[in-house]
This record gives C-alpha cells, sequence and structure tokens, in this order.
C-alpha cells in the first residue's frame, strides 16, 4: 500500500513539474512524456495541474492510511502481550499462594501425608475400594 501510495505521488509531482515546464501564456504548447499537445487553452492547463494534484493528496492518504493501519497492528499486538503478561503474573501468584497453602498442610515429618479429597471419591476408586476389604 506504502508503494502504491508513492507511485501516486510520484506520477503526481512529475505531471505537475511537466505542466509547470510546458510555459504559462494563453495558448501553451504542451510536451508532456515526450507527447506535444498544441494550442492547449490555459483552462486544460488548469484541469491538469488539480488532477496531478489530486493524485499526490491520493497518494498521501493511501500513506497515510498505510501507516495508521500498521500502528494499530502493533499497539494491538502490544495490548495482547500485556494481557498475557497479566495473566502469567495471575497465574504465578496463583500458584505461589497454593504452594504456600500446601506447605502448610504439610504434616510433621514421618506422618504420611493424607489428603481429605482422596476420602470423598465415590465409588470405584481406588481408596473407596481399599476401605472395603
Amino acid at each position: 500500500m506504502i508503494l502504491f501510495a508513492l507511485v501516486l505521488i510520484a506520477a503526481g509531482v512529475t505531471g505537475a513539474a511537466g505542466l509547470v515546464l510546458g510555459g504559462n501564456t494563453d495558448p501553451v504548447t504542451l510536451v508532456v512524456f515526450g507527447h506535444t499537445l498544441p494550442q492547449t487553452p490555459v483552462l486544460e492547463v488548469f484541469a491538469s495541474g488539480a488532477g496531478a494534484m489530486l493524485f499526490v493528496v491520493l497518494g498521501v492518504a493511501t500513506m497515510r492510511a498505510a501507516v495508521t493501519r500498521r500502528l494499530d497492528r502493533r499497539a494491538e499486538a502490544h495490548d495482547l502481550e500485556d494481557e498475557q503478561e497479566e495473566s502469567l503474573r495471575r497465574l504465578r501468584l496463583e500458584k505461589e499462594q497454593l504452594q504456600r497453602e500446601l506447605d502448610l498442610a504439610a504434616p510433621a515429618p514421618g506422618r504420611p501425608r493424607t489428603y481429605a479429597a482422596s476420602y470423598e471419591r465415590g465409588p470405584g476408586s481406588l481408596v473407596a475400594d481399599l476401605r472395603d476389604d
């Protein structure tokens, strides 16, 4: 898109330069890109200049749109990185909290560790099978 914008700007500038070098008298003879336009009225020269300027404006607008889009994508990527870092930070804090709770629930040395959740399992679990024997 930026390349297209540069081509439009170059076409506009080249066209305007060709028109300026063509002359300023009432009926002018224009030579643009090797083509001669004899006895061209000033109104046509003005219209050609306005058209060349339109190309320049369109080129600048296209370049601006391309740069804006690129900056928006970069900002979105940055926001996603920030969200990911925040999510990782929350997960680390949760892990640390769970580790502290686990350390507080740790039994004294030499005593086997029991888990309350394992006794709550239903029929068919290994714990339930062992209790039935």
